[in-house]
């Protein structure tokens, strides 16, 4: 490879753009020049020694290189798409977009389809990562802090009373949390087919069969081991516990893990991908128990269910059932 000044590279290679669809630029490391298609301004590309060179956008800077015989085109400038052009949510890039279309950023607020972003631009789906990081770290903190917080603050038996209230709380952080992105949160709290309503019932019952034979076994092993769900509905009584440990995590739970995180994750990683991601921070929400393969298999087929449903109140039924059935197994 040659550094001179004399030497050009073409983007496309080996095909020189007209005079009026070239940008000239040059590269920092090694000096050499480049006549790139303007539809690359914006963006970047690899020189041959292995640096990056970032394409100018035209209008935006005279172009030291470019002479009166290659007059500048049109501007040509990279924008983030903004709300109203986006109108149907699967705009986006499912598939790789023609070499010479420009990818244009999506904004992190938009309603976006599953899979849509597998080939967006690096920019937009490192954006988009962070922001569903930050959402995931927020979602498990607001269910962990404040059973923390009261596990410190009380001795067991208040841990215990004031349950309600921390179940209460986080279910107001879960809230607060999906009012950022509403479309994923509240976007699954629509009617659905009433087959999908009877497999989660069918499902959620099952599954709490399974968990109570589970359940005997331990107490089996671990005969002086109490039983955390009597306890409570000795402190509380039986309706509040099976509202604290039925109604709200099927309620609050659900709008977070399979709305707000299920909805952003499979935008990025796809159908799957999301499945698999929201269904592991599920469980790790509900910490490290004895209940947590019960957790792992729960959220992987609740993240199904939703997906195949298109609701979420298919997987609050499953989730109610099978939280209700232990309460009234345990009372």
């Amino acid at each position: 490879m040659s550094g001179g000044t004399d030497d050009v590279r073409f983007w496309p290679a080996h095909l020189e753009p007209e005079a009026h669809e070239r940008i000239d630029t040059q590269c920092s490391a090694c000096g050499l020049r480049w006549a790139v298609h303007k539809n690359m301004a914006g963006h970047r590309l690899r020189c041959e020694c292995g640096e990056w060179i970032e394409v100018p956008a035209q209008g935006e800077a005279e172009v030291a290189l470019r002479g009166p015989s290659m007059p500048a085109g049109p501007p040509v400038s990279r924008r983030s798409l903004t709300d109203r052009e986006v109108v149907d949510p699967s705009v986006g890039y499912a598939e790789p977009p023609s070499s010479f279309e420009p990818r244009h950023e999506i904004p992190t607020n938009l309603p976006m389809e599953a899979d849509t972003l597998r080939h967006a631009s690096v920019e937009t789906r490192r954006k988009w990562k962070n922001r569903v990081v930050l959402e995931m770290a927020a979602i498990i903190g607001a269910f962990l802090v404040p059973q923390f917080l009261f596990h410190v603050l009380t001795d067991d038996r208040g841990h215990l009373v004031y349950l309600p209230l921390t179940d209460l709380i986080s279910g107001v952080l879960v809230l607060v949390a999906g009012l950022s992105a509403a479309h994923y949160t509240f976007g699954g709290l629509k009617p659905t087919a009433p087959r999908f309503m009877v497999e989660g019932a069918v499902i959620g019952l099952a599954a709490a069969g399974l968990a109570m034979v589970w359940v005997g076994i331990l107490e089996g092993w671990f005969p002086d081991a109490d039983n955390l769900l009597r306890l409570l509905a000795e402190e509380i009584g039986l309706f509040w516990t099976l509202v604290t440990v039925g109604l709200f995590p099927a309620v609050f739970e659900e709008l977070a893990f399979r709305g707000l995180l299920q909805g952003r994750l499979q935008a990025v990683y796809g159908r799957n991908g999301g499945i698999l991601l929201s269904g592991t921070a599920f469980a790790l929400a509900h910490g490290v128990s004895a209940g947590l393969p019960f957790h792992v298999a729960g959220g992987f087929y609740m993240g199904w269910l939703r997906v195949r449903s298109d609701s979420l109140y298919p997987c609050m039924i499953t989730h109610l059932l099978y939280n209700g059935a232990l309460v009234l197994s345990a009372a």
